[in-house]
């Protein structure tokens, strides 16, 4: 018979952490906090914020490519992704 290993399990017990609100950290985390909450208010018009963050999400993936494992080039890359957005464009006519 053919037996799978049985996991050991060991019981850690919990504890809750009790900071001193004297501390230094405890106002950088109330603040953290705060921070969650604040809504940013923008500029940017949305049609250039949008541009601006492809252009940067492309230099992130050139930027990340692993080439030399691929056989795929930056040219290829750039030429499928003009495709791509020429397909997009004339999907919305």
């Amino acid at each position: 018979m053919n037996q799978e290993p049985q996991a050991n399990f060991k019981d850690y017990p919990l504890q809750l952490l009790k900071p001193s609100y004297d501390s230094p950290l405890t106002d950088i985390l109330f603040e953290l906090e705060h921070l969650r909450r604040v809504k940013l208010a923008v500029t940017t018009p949305e049609h250039i914020f949008k541009q601006i963050k492809r252009i940067f999400q492309k230099q992130e993936s050139l930027g990340s490519a692993r080439i030399e494992g691929n056989r795929t080039t930056v040219s290829d890359y750039l030429q499928m992704d003009q495709n791509s957005n020429a397909l997009l464009a004339s999907q919305k006519e």
